[in-house]
Order: C-alpha cells, then structure tokens, then sequence
C-alpha cells in the first residue's frame, strides 16, 4: 500500500508558539520531538498541552541520542531512562487519545527511522476526514506562473475542491474558478478535506495576498465577534477576567478579543436567534480550578453535575472572517519565555457568528447572580415560614418571585 503524509514543521523555539498554535489546525498526528540532553522545556510543555486539547494522537521522537554517552543510555539513572520517565508521567495524566499505548522512540542520525513510520501509520487510522459541508481551505502561499495565472497553495479543512468550482478569499473581496488542481505535482480533478493542494486560477495580485481563506462564494460574513464553548487550560496559571484582552488563534488567523465570560440558566443551548433572549449568567473570572461569580465561587466539577457549560462572548479587536464550528484557542503571548509559563489559557469551539452588520442590534441578556439571607423565625408548613432580616423596605419583593430558597444550616 501507497502512504503520503504532509510533515508539518512547527518551530522549535518557545518565542515561536504563536506559529506552532496557527499550524496545529491542519494537523492529524502530533510527532512531538524533544531533545534528549535537555529533555522537557517551556516550549516542550506547551506543545503538550496544545496536543492536548486538540485531541490529537502523539508520537514522542527522541533526538541528539547520537550525543549520549553509553552511561546515559544504558543506566538506569541515566539521562535516557530519566527523560522517558518524565514524559511517561505527563502522558499517561493527560487526555491524549492514546495515553495508554503510546511510543517513544530513539531516533539515530544515520538510522532509517522505521518504527517512528510505522508509528504513523498505526495512528493513521483514526484520522476521520470532514467532506460534508461548504469548502474552505487555508491558504499559506501565493505565486503567479508567467503565461498561466496565479497558484493558490494550502489545506482544506473542509469538503470538497472539483476543477470549474468558483470560490472567494474574502479577506480580498476576491471571486475566483479553479482552473486546475494538483497535490505533490499530480494532476487531481477533485480534493478532499485533508489533502495539501495546489490551485490555479486567473491572476490575483500576489504581493498584497497573505495568509488567508479560501471558502465556498459568499459564505461568509466579517465578523464582529463569536459566542464560543469556553474550556481553560490545565496548565495555565493565570487568571482569565471578564473584560480582559487574550490572544485568540483561529486556523490561520491571529487576533486581539474582549473575553466576556457567561453561564447560559438553561442547561441545553443551540444558539440560534431566539436562543439569545434567554437570561444568561455573569461571570467575573475563572481559573482551572474554580468560577468566580458576583457572590460565589462554584467548581467546574460542579458546574458540569448541573449539566451546564461555561460560554464567552469574545469581541475582536478588529472586525475579521472566521469559519463556523471552527476550533479556536487564547493566549497571552505578551508573558516572556524567561518565565517559563505556559501561555495558552483556553480553547474552545465557534458556536454562533455576530456579523459586523448585525453587532449594533445584538444584545446578550445577562444577569448578576444575586443573594439574599435571613433567618427563619418560624416553620407554619411545606409552602409557609417567616424569615427576618431577609428584605430591606426599599426592596422589590416582586423581584424575588418564583426564586429558589436554600436553606443552610449552622454546624
């Protein structure tokens, strides 16, 4: 059998994430190198993490095994077993999906890497490919062909690309036809989600089209934020504020956003139109250990036994296109390196687009969870008890109706 993988190389550097997030939307299989002499570095743990949360399956490599000395191979203590030790712990803690049968390999200079390939292709079965749905692709590069038009190259990220389809890049309000389609110099007539291709189409202005995206004619709309599924990072250590600015990642796309954070009161939620007028539930901050409301503070454990979700409101810094359901993650990229700490805070999924058009009529109900306490004075029956201390005069009882009553008592 015939097997053609794209290696996707993410810089090694931990100045360099911001590069590493952008490329791990196109990838299927994590091939996580790490330097056998210095073992795990900031840069090391963030791609644990960004592996992690993207659900990805991992291979770890080992390089510079060339540089051990026979000691550090073969002792027990030694710099080999110790390293292995250590990534061994991180995984089998974490959630990847195979934490329980994964492989590290020794990888050598002038040694054929068989089992890392053979690795790959065991992983390769669970790669499931998304052909239903509007096209789109992100595109990373654009050159023109002297006599023949402008090549278009990239990763679909969803459907599927015929020749004599049209499409747009609506970053550049740009309408094109695919004129033809090649992957690694082959002619193709049609390609799917996956696949690394090549486009070619009438000329376009190279030298002013960056990254960007390449999507089914007027499917989508500049947006002036998203509501999104809200998930922190287990190994971030900071605070994320209703209010404050993170750095959000999105295919391609790098970004400035508002975090405004939110418990919707129902515990199903589809997010259409209507959906929007339900109350929702203020929140001021949340770590990965606890959400911190107006009043209390609950733990996501118990957030989820009440079969609920943290969401957010994330409004750009400036207007942009993403696509729907998208992935996206936030950071804080402005922590140096020399702190060691791992930057990305949280990630999530595109539930709902406010367009540019529409931002100026969209309001998001919320409310401050609010409580009052009093001390029961007297019990009449199941319905009846009189409580002091519970209301102000100025107070509007009328408020209160239909609220739920907790009762605490004193130890």
């Amino acid at each position: 059998d015939y097997f053609q993988f794209t290696m996707v190389d993410c810089p090694g550097h931990a100045s360099f994430i911001k590069s590493v997030i952008a490329g791990a939307s196109i990838i299927d299989i994590m091939i996580l190198v790490v330097d056998v002499t210095k073992g795990i570095q900031i840069q090391t743990a963030e791609c644990l993490a960004l592996g992690e949360i993207m659900k990805l399956p991992i291979v770890v490599a080992l390089s510079k095994m060339d540089l051990l000395s026979q000691e550090d191979k073969e002792n027990i203590n030694g710099q080999l077993n110790k390293v292995k030790k250590i990534i061994s712990n991180i995984l089998v803690k974490s959630s990847y999906k195979n934490k329980n049968n994964f492989n590290i390999i020794e990888l050598f200079p002038d040694q054929y890497p068989h089992e890392l390939v053979q690795s790959i292709l065991t992983l390769s079965s669970e790669i499931h490919r998304n052909v239903v749905g509007d096209k789109s692709m992100i595109v990373d590069h654009c050159f023109n062909i002297k006599g023949k038009g402008t090549v278009l190259t990239g990763t679909i990220i969803k459907g599927l690309f015929n020749d004599g389809d049209e499409f747009e890049l609506p970053e550049y309000s740009e309408k094109r036809v695919v004129k033809s389609i090649q992957t690694f110099k082959r002619k193709i007539n049609c390609a799917k989600s996956g696949d690394r291709i090549a486009i070619l189409t009438t000329p376009l202005k190279t030298d002013e089209i960056d990254r960007c995206l390449l999507v089914k004619p007027n499917s989508l709309k500049r947006a002036h934020s998203i509501i999104v599924s809200f998930k922190p990072c287990n190994y971030y250590k900071g605070e994320v504020k209703t209010g404050s600015k993170f750095h959000l990642t999105i295919g391609h796309l790098n970004v400035m956003a508002d975090v405004h954070l939110f418990i919707p009161v129902e515990s199903m939620i589809d997010y259409s139109d209507k959906e929007l007028l339900n109350d929702h539930m203020y929140v001021e901050k949340v770590n990965k250990d606890k959400i911190e409301l107006k009043t209390r503070n609950i733990t996501w454990s118990e957030l989820e036994t009440e079969n609920k979700q943290m969401y957010a409101m994330l409004v750009f810094q400036k207007p942009c296109y993403v696509l729907p359901d998208a992935f996206y993650i936030g950071a804080r990229f402005d922590i140096q390196v020399e702190q060691k700490l791992c930057r990305i805070a949280f990630y999530g999924n595109i539930v709902k687009q406010i367009s540019v058009e529409n931002s100026a009529n969209f309001n998001l109900k919320l409310f401050v969870d609010k409580r009052k306490y009093g001390k029961v004075l007297k019990v009449f029956d199941d319905y009846t008890l009189i409580v002091e201390d519970l209301f102000k005069k100025e107070n509007k009882i009328s408020e209160f109706r239909d609220k739920k009553i907790l009762e605490e008592l004193n130890s």
